[in-house]
């Protein structure tokens, strides 16, 4: 039986494969079982998937750490410490490049980095080196129980994701339907990351 290499998730597993779809998300033990699946570890957040010189690539952050907590909510912010880059086999399902001109033409101008790395001639490897090193450089940041693309008045009173702050937006491409909502079953895979600066200070008065 051929293996597949699967990453775990709060109990649910994704596995290698170079099509998201909905289905891939709900994988129960004993469906990992049944495809002979082997565990490559654990991670805190799924960001998307990437194609690079033809090579496709699952990019999760496996390290992270609070910094601060969300406005009237005290969920917590935390900055992305280190992703890593999960090779998907050629042999898989097809999938099709996750940035397209078009969306990297409207990302331009707050993404020039990742413009910049993902269109030039290269190597494969080296190229997702270079794009994990702007990962694991910069300055990302998620908050797991709330949309860190909205203001606090947003927040409350919408749950419509603002894309212009939605960073990995187009990685995840996948897991929207043509409208820009998310197929059933995808919404706890989808966390937005966001690019900035986050800190918390206390203010005294006397």
């Amino acid at each position: 039986m051929e293996q597949n290499d699967i990453i775990r998730y709060d109990k649910q597993f994704l596995l290698g494969t170079r099509k998201l779809r909905p289905e891939m998300l709900q994988v129960n033990d004993e469906a990992v079982k049944s495809v002979n699946a082997i565990e490559l570890g654990e991670f805190v957040a799924f960001i998307g998937k990437i194609l690079v010189e033809n090579e496709c690539y699952l990019l999760v952050a496996v390290e992270c750490t609070p910094v601060a907590t969300y406005p009237c909510t005290n969920d917590t912010i935390s900055h992305i410490d280190r992703v890593i880059a999960i090779p998907v086999e050629k042999d898989s399902l097809p999938c099709k490049p996750v940035i397209s001109p078009s969306k990297l033409e409207k990302i331009r101008i707050s993404q020039k980095k990742v413009l910049h790395f993902v269109t030039r001639k290269g190597n494969a490897v080296r190229l997702i080196d270079e794009i994990l090193r702007l990962f694991n450089g910069g300055d990302f940041y998620i908050c797991f129980k709330r949309d860190i693309t909205l203001n606090t008045q947003s927040n409350f009173s919408t749950r419509r994701t603002n894309k212009w702050f939605f960073w990995n937006y187009a990685l995840l491409s996948d897991l929207f339907n043509d409208d820009g909502f998310p197929h059933p079953g995808t919404e706890e895979w989808i966390i937005p990351i966001c690019q900035g600066f986050v800190a918390e200070r206390l203010i005294l008065n006397f």
